[in-house]
């Protein structure tokens, strides 16, 4: 496949690279506004609503960008948001994404996804959606869920009373719903969400009907955009490694002129261009499941080893909390969380594999 970049997609990486260098690494609420700004935060949001209406490719480019700057991760679940909602919604929820985007392009809120349970697999919620007679009752408790302080809108999975998934429109003020904060590990702050009954009307349901497929369509999307970010994390310690292995000498010469730490950096590039790959494969083809879980494994996989060998060649300094690498090892912890781990994506490739017809 040919994935180069076409003008407009280029015009779009290097903005983004721009506006993520003028605040590399950035967490406070000001780099929200800049992103805003910029109109980074409104790219999945269609034209009439004031975004810029891209799609998935354009979104992964931002994604890279914002992984090499160290960017709050809660970015790839903002624009996952605003994603699903202008692609499954209604013309009425579409609306909603209007109160978003202002017409200077500042965005106040974002939507959000409380996607994650306690031992729980996302596909397959817990958190229950009774019906009453006038649309849903929520129960049961969301973790981990990101940007809770700017959002306007929450996308809520839920388990029907027969047994289908439900997608749920929630705004953070409704009645019946408790949150507690709590630090991430990678510093960033994250809530668990206890709904108690939160009521839905059911104009606010999702893809009404069609809540499984929905999900598996977000789900899919979120697994490349986390391997973009991933991405643009993995090259960034891949930069700062090969730039510390020349300038740190060892017995009067540089230790990447050692063939053990050479040929460390080596497998480095090796596993990033691997990711590389097949990102944009799975960019490009989002509804090829087999392509998107193999990204998945190679951000999961590599992304792993890419953050180990960085610390390791760094010696002490990659553990020293000011210096930067300590941040991009965290939040490739992070990406490897959401994705589930390389395990369960090889073994969904594994799955895929088998049940395709081989052609002697």
């Amino acid at each position: 496949m040919d994935f180069a970049f076409d003008a407009d997609q280029q015009a779009l990486q290097g903005l983004a690279k721009q506006v993520f260098a003028e605040k590399r690494a950035a967490t406070a609420d000001g780099a929200w506004d800049e992103l805003a700004r910029a109109g980074l935060l409104a790219l999945p949001v269609p034209i009439e609503q004031g975004g810029s209406g891209l799609g998935l490719v354009e979104l992964c480019l931002v994604l890279e960008q914002a992984g090499r700057a160290a960017a709050p991760p809660s970015l790839v679940t903002a624009l996952l948001g605003a994603m699903a909602l202008a692609e499954l919604g209604t013309a009425a929820q579409k609306a909603r994404l209007e109160a978003l985007v202002t017409a200077h392009g500042s965005v106040s809120q974002v939507v959000t996804l409380a996607l994650h349970e306690s031992g729980g697999v996302i596909e397959r919620p817990a958190l229950r959606a009774d019906r009453d007679v006038a649309g849903f009752r929520l129960h049961g408790v969301k973790v981990a869920v990101p940007a809770l302080e700017r959002a306007g809108v929450i996308v809520v999975p839920a388990r029907l009373t027969d047994g289908t998934t439900g997608l749920f429109l929630v705004a953070p003020a409704d009645g019946g719903l408790r949150r507690e904060a709590a630090r991430a590990t990678d510093d960033t702050t994250v809530h668990q969400l206890t709904f108690e009954g939160v009521h839905v009307p059911e104009s606010d349901v999702l893809a009404a009907g069609r809540g499984d497929a929905a999900l598996a369509w977000l789900m899919a999307r979120a697994s490349v955009a986390w391997s973009a970010y991933e991405l643009g994390i993995a090259s960034r310690q891949l930069a700062m490694t090969a730039e510390y292995v020349v300038r740190r000498q060892q017995f009067g010469k540089p230790i990447g002129t050692f063939q053990a730490v050479a040929q460390r950096v080596a497998d480095m590039h090796i596993d990033v261009e691997s990711m590389r790959l097949a990102t944009w494969q799975a960019a490009c083809r989002p509804d090829d499941a087999l392509a998107v879980a193999t990204a998945a494994w190679w951000a999961a996989e590599a992304g792993a080893r890419v953050a180990l060998a960085a610390q390791h060649l760094h010696g002490g300094m990659g553990f020293d909390r000011a210096y930067p690498l300590y941040r991009y090892y965290l939040l490739a912890k992070r990406v490897e969380l959401e994705l589930g781990g390389a395990n369960p994506q090889l073994a969904r490739m594994g799955k895929l594999l088998a049940s395709t017809d081989v052609q002697s």
